[in-house]
């Protein structure tokens, strides 16, 4: 469930560099329990989750244009990526 997502962000946040970028392809998890679990992940020591300071979402689920004009509508899911901080 929800833990088991919020966990598997942590385990991303320790592993991605810092200015790295995660790519996710989702139809299944509801687009704000997707956006939380990285928006309220933080850099503490005890490796806790809330404050949200490790990601910034860059494609938050909604339409995205590439430069050329073509844009995200055939996924049949939804386009995310996050900038590790």
């Amino acid at each position: 469930g929800k833990q088991v997502l919020f966990d598997s962000v942590k385990e991303l946040t320790r592993v991605t560099a810092v200015d790295g970028i995660i790519v996710c392809v989702s139809a299944v998890i509801p687009q704000e329990e997707l956006l939380d679990a990285f928006l309220l992940q933080t850099n503490n020591e005890e490796g806790e989750s809330g404050g949200g300071d490790c990601w910034e979402t860059v494609l938050d689920g909604g339409l995205a244009f590439a430069d050329s004009g073509e844009a995200t509508i055939d996924l049949g899911a939804n386009l995310y990526s996050f900038r590790r901080r």
